[in-house]
């Protein structure tokens, strides 16, 4: 795994790169792109595709958070462009030996472009080893809420699927990356501040011990990977699950 790369995409990179060597395979290019991901990524058949276009997306992201200059800008909305192209249901249906062959170009130059995002930095192997750590923490959280007599069931339910959320984008890390478990961060912190505004004083201080407790788990992930805090267009609370949760 890279340890400096987002795992998005550097396993984007190694599939694109596999799709540079030669083949004569007439299989539809769908059917190798799936393979290629099983191969490098170790999804199982039947989330190899949803995988790819979640790296996918998350490289459209990252060119909207981290290319912001003019120059930059324009060179991103290329490297989206040659992306969409590149993966068009079309070409996606067509024999892979003639994907390749009309293709190969668009390929390079995506090769050559994808540099641009190598300012993006996170480090996948740190996060993996404080993984149980952090994912004790929120089980401490989960333990604290269950036996809270300040909470009502009704809110004692929106906390535990917050951190549910978390855990399962943690554990989902290694395949599906640091934007899912990023955005189940901030997803639960702003669900929870929402939510501060109908609860009585008691309930309110305990649901902010909680969003408290996030917040440390967010610093700890930093310490282990890197920052968390890659900007993007979101508005915390009002997004649906990461994809990969």
């Amino acid at each position: 795994m890279s340890d400096s790369l987002p795992v998005e995409l550097s396993r984007l990179t190694s599939v694109l790169e596999r799709m540079t060597q030669p083949s004569g395979s007439a299989t539809p290019t769908i059917n190798v792109l799936a393979r290629f991901m099983q191969e490098e990524a170790g999804t199982d058949e039947a989330d190899s595709i949803p995988t790819f276009f979640h790296y996918l997306r998350t490289v459209d992201e990252l060119v909207h958070e981290h290319l912001v200059s003019a120059s930059n800008r324009r060179s991103g909305e290329r490297l989206r462009a040659r992306l969409s192209k590149l993966f068009a249901g079309d070409n996606l249906g067509d024999k892979y030996n003639n994907f390749q062959a009309t293709q190969s170009h668009n390929i390079q130059a995506i090769l050559d472009m994808i540099p641009m995002l190598d300012g993006v930095k996170f480090d996948n192997d740190g996060l993996v080893e404080r993984k149980s750590e952090i994912s004790s923490s929120l089980d401490d959280i989960l333990s604290d809420v269950s036996g809270s007599a300040e909470l009502t069931d009704a809110t004692r339910r929106v906390v535990v699927a917050q951190i549910d959320l978390i855990k399962r984008t943690l554990t989902n890390f290694e395949l599906s990356g640091v934007v899912p478990f990023r955005e189940s961060i901030y997803c639960s912190i702003g669900r929870l501040t929402l939510e501060l505004k109908d609860l009585d004083a008691p309930e309110a201080g305990k649901v902010r011990s909680v969003i408290d407790d996030i917040i440390r788990i967010k610093d700890l992930a930093e310490i282990a990977g890197g920052t968390l805090r890659l900007a993007g267009p979101f508005i915390a609370g009002y997004l649906a699950a990461p994809v990969g949760a």
